[in-house]
């Protein structure tokens, strides 16, 4: 499957506008084809593998400025 068939397909539009029911499916083919995916609708990069995600927290908190203290404050649970 090509980014393009991912980007355009209706559950990728779904998923952007919050509206996806059950993205497990969508976020399995996201984690086969595109596992660290830069997201344009999102403007957001969007991580499907737990090592990945790991890694992307593992960076924050390293860095010496303490941005992730301000990247975690502003991120509210629904």
């Amino acid at each position: 499957m090509h980014l393009s068939e991912i980007v355009e397909s209706p559950d990728y539009v779904r998923f952007c506008e919050g509206r996806l029911v059950d993205p497990y499916p969508f976020f399995q083919v996201l984690r086969e084809h595109d596992p660290v995916h830069w997201s344009e609708q999102l403007s957001a990069w969007v991580l499907t593998r737990y090592d990945d995600v790991a890694a992307a927290i593992a960076a924050l908190i390293s860095q010496k400025s303490g941005n992730y203290l301000a990247f975690f404050s502003s991120y509210h649970y629904m």
